[in-house]
């Protein structure tokens, strides 16, 4: 600092400034941050970069006060440790999942409305957090052997077992389930939604993948020929790519071959902090990955299947009590324009006697098309031709409803097609007189495509654990040869880590559709699934971690935007010291400097935390009073239908709550005002302000005995 011309290091010697020698270190120690940043080569201003070390100093103590950027997470509050990572992991699958779905030409199922899409990913995200939250193991060092995975399938089993409770309340199952060409309430969106989320980061718990996750190293970085059998993979799986995309025009699992081979040719030419010698074996890996494809496939179709029956069993359960409870009419009796009948075969059938108009549609992915009612809310590729007048609806031999379509066009005059979605569509007492049969047969028919997910899930699981648990190198930190190169490091091997796994499970996933068929229960869920396999572990490795803290320190004023380059610039003006992939200040009595001169920080009164969570509280209600009661209110009814009475009974105690939660929180704000105007009133007078009474405890009164 003296090195200015205009400061005197005589002033030290000023025996009223600095009476001992802990005066002079403290100036000194207080001077030294603007001194540094203050020289020429430097593009940070002093007063920031003192800022922001003094929270870093704070925040980050770390083991023996170090900084390691993997620890980052650590500085944010326990719940954004959770959601930070899960909103990376949703925007990383929406960017694939949305443009595929509306224009991968039917390779997934678009939503029917933008507010479905929002409730689909709403509940996505929801299911993320639970998982990331209770799923995970804490550390990549803790045990996961079968009483770690007996406890995450009961977990994940529970989880299960709510949606399943709000799907019976909601939208329970009366027609035998279906998960792809559906008419779909928009609870069941969300619901849904909720499941899938489950599901990924289950899968990602038996892979391995923890909630602190260390930075990862290249295993093939050691040996001098293996970034070349990686650039060489890398071409012939791009090669691969572009021939499939040749030779059938299958364009998305060509992009994935030509992607997942470019992210191989950028790895094989990655530098590794890792040092030379260390690397591990082909056969190594190979094991590794043996072992990891085992148990993934058995461990997530077991947990799987037992959460889809679980699901499938409670919400079966509602939609048998429903069935049994409807009123029973004999054969022949018209309701509500639709006359019931039985066929010469016994089954059940329903002809309507008033004009009905309804369309046959086509999805790109399906083989065949389908009847839906004109102005169902369903997406559809194309219109093939429609019909209004009466309809027939019966019971087919699949287990499934068909009608013979009547309409244009004539080549498909007078054909069976799928009735699927007109039965969902119909009158709730024709609906529940049509599907009627016995609970073990309902509960049945909500069970069989949920196990069959849970066996694609197994599946999916399966290959990304293999793959996960094969190229799951730890970097070596303490060797290592700097952190940027660490950092750097790990997110190649994370892309890398990503893409392959995303590869094999997409080319077992065509190899299901090649044997299950376009039109399958499982609908386009193979594509929908394995997409997320790549992008979603992105955000939950630990570069993935890093940058939602990153960017969190970055929006609260804790660090800047470009934090490696200062922590690299604070390193070259020797204000921090490297170890390996750490940094560490200079001295330990400079960081007990910051860290004890650091300001609190904005610590709001608990008054106004509570304050906040009720308004909070309220938000989200009025959020699920307008989206369930809003269709409700667009199309009023004479009658309501047993998912619209639950709808209404959500919608009413969503409005309840949410008045109920606005006018406490009004009641809060206005005592705080009060509150707040006192205390003015006390410090301008100089009176002691009043003391908090303390949670838990009664004020103490005259009046108690």
């Amino acid at each position: 600092m003296y090195e200015d011309p205009s400061r005197d290091p005589s002033e030290l010697n000023d025996a009223g400034r600095f009476p001992t020698a802990d005066h002079i270190e403290e100036h000194l120690l207080e001077a030294f941050l603007p001194a540094a940043f203050s020289g020429p080569g430097t593009s940070w201003h002093p007063q920031a970069a003192q800022r922001w070390l003094t929270r870093l100093a704070r925040d980050l103590p770390g083991s023996g006060w170090s900084l390691a950027w993997w620890e980052l997470p650590a500085a944010m509050p326990r719940a954004l440790r959770v959601v930070g990572p899960a909103v990376l992991a949703l925007v990383a699958t929406a960017a694939l999942l949305v443009p595929l779905a509306v224009r991968g030409g039917g390779v997934i199922a678009n939503w029917d409305t933008k507010v479905s899409a929002v409730l689909n990913f709403a509940g996505i995200l929801t299911g993320l957090c639970f998982g990331l939250a209770y799923l995970l193991p804490p550390t990549p060092e803790t045990p996961q052997g079968p009483r770690w995975l007996a406890g995450t399938a009961l977990r994940t089993a529970a989880a299960a077992a709510v949606a399943g409770v709000g799907l019976g309340l909601l939208a329970p199952p009366l027609v035998s389930s279906r998960l792809g060409a559906v008419l779909t309430p928009r609870a069941t969106w969300y619901l849904n939604g909720c499941c899938f989320g489950l599901t990924l980061t289950m899968m990602f718990a038996v892979a391995g993948l923890s909630r602190r996750p260390g930075p990862l190293s290249l295993p093939w970085s050691g040996s001098p020929s293996g970034p070349r059998t990686v650039r060489a993979l890398g071409a012939l799986v791009v090669f691969a790519g572009l021939a499939v995309h040749g030779y059938t025009g299958a364009a998305v699992p060509a992009v994935t071959c030509v992607v997942a081979g470019l992210v191989l040719l950028m790895a094989g030419f990655g530098r590794s902090g890792r040092p030379a010698g260390s690397y591990v074996a082909p056969t190594t890996a190979l094991r590794g990955f043996a072992r990891g494809l085992l148990r993934g496939f058995v461990a997530c179709t077991l947990i799987g299947v037992f959460s889809g029956a679980v699901v499938g069993v409670i919400s079966g359960a509602f939609a048998a009590v429903h069935i049994d409870s409807a009123p029973e009419h004999d054969p022949g009796t018209e309701v509500r324009g639709w006359r019931l009948m039985e066929t010469a075969d016994g089954e059940r059938a329903v002809r309507s006697t008033t004009p009905q108009a309804v369309l046959l549609v086509e999805r790109t992915a399906l083989d065949a098309p389908f009847v839906v009612a004109e102005g169902a809310r369903i997406h559809k590729d194309s219109t093939t031709g429609r019909f209004k007048g009466q309809l027939t609806i019966r019971h087919s031999h699949d287990g499934g409803w068909v009608t013979d379509w009547p309409g244009t066009p004539t080549a498909w005059r007078g054909k069976v097609v799928d009735a699927h979605n007109v039965v969902l569509a119909l009158p709730a007492e024709v609906r529940l007189w049509l599907v009627h049969r016995t609970a073990p047969a309902v509960v049945r028919d909500a069970v069989r495509p949920l196990v069959a997910f849970g066996f694609l899930a197994g599946t999916i699981g399966g290959c990304a654990s293999g793959v996960y648990r094969a190229l799951n190198t730890p970097s070596d930190t303490i060797r290592a040869v700097g952190p940027r190169i660490t950092l750097r490091t790990d997110r190649t091997a994370t892309l890398a880590r990503s893409a392959v796994a995303a590869l094999l499970a997409g080319a077992v996933c065509l190899l299901l559709i090649a044997v299950t068929g376009r039109n399958s229960t499982l609908g386009t869920m193979h594509t929908e699934l394995w997409v997320p396999v790549g992008t979603s572990a992105l955000a939950l490795s630990a570069w993935g971690r890093t940058t939602a803290a990153r960017v969190w320190l970055a929006l609260t004023g804790r660090a800047p935007w470009r934090l490696m380059a200062f922590l690299e610039e604070a390193h070259r003006l020797g204000v921090l010291r490297q170890t390996g992939a750490r940094y560490e200040f200079r001295h330990q009595r400079l960081q007990r400097h910051l860290a004890e001169t650091a300001s609190p920080g904005p610590d709001r009164p608990r008054a106004i935390r509570r304050l906040y969570r009720r308004v909070t509280v309220a938000a989200a209600a009025y959020v699920v009073a307008y989206v369930t009661g809003r269709p409700l209110l667009e199309a009023p009814r004479t009658s309501l239908e047993p998912s619209d009475t639950a709808q209404v009974v959500t919608a009413v105690g969503a409005l309840t709550t949410a008045v109920g939660m606005s006018v406490a929180a009004v009641i809060k704000a206005v005592a705080l005002l009060i509150h707040a105007r006192a205390d003015m009133e006390r410090a301008r007078t100089g009176q002691q302000p009043a003391l908090p009474e303390p949670d838990g405890e009664p004020a103490p009164s005259d009046d108690r005995v």
